[in-house]
């Protein structure tokens, strides 16, 4: 299978892991060590534990706000190389159970293809429309 095409496909079962909140198939999705940029700490992930760990933290704060599930603007995924790819999700909405926006986000991830399965190694959570920003650093 294409990068593009495995990258798009990982994607999809990301989300679908998410939205069920099967921390384990969010953890498979990922390669280790691999490591999430958020906005309140950069965290290097060495196994599935720990990235199930930090799920377990992000939920709890999500589910406060009475989350139910997330939906995707758009997803554009480019491959860098024969084992590499970029996948951008734009316009990734974390919403309540009644529809109403908790937050809205783009996330950026960096995927590798090892042993000819595609996996995250690098998730960052950006600000919704940051790649259309111009000059803000």
């Amino acid at each position: 299978m294409d990068l593009h095409q495995a990258a798009r496909e990982l994607f999809a079962g990301y989300l679908k892991a998410w939205n069920d909140k099967d921390f384990s198939a969010v953890a498979a999705c990922f390669d280790y060590p691999s490591v999430f940029v958020l906005p309140e700490a950069t965290v290097t992930l060495s196994d599935e534990a720990a990235l199930i760990a930090l799920l377990e933290r992000i939920f709890s704060g999500l589910e406060a706000e009475n989350f139910s599930h997330s939906t995707v603007g758009s997803v554009v995924a480019r491959r860098c190389n024969q084992e590499m790819a970029i996948l951008d999700a734009r316009n990734v909405a974390r919403l309540r159970g009644d529809g109403s926006v908790i937050e809205n986000i783009d996330a950026h991830y960096v995927i590798k293809r090892r042993e000819g399965q595609a996996r995250f190694a690098v998730a960052i959570v950006c600000e919704s429309g940051w790649q259309e920003s111009k000059g803000n650093a």
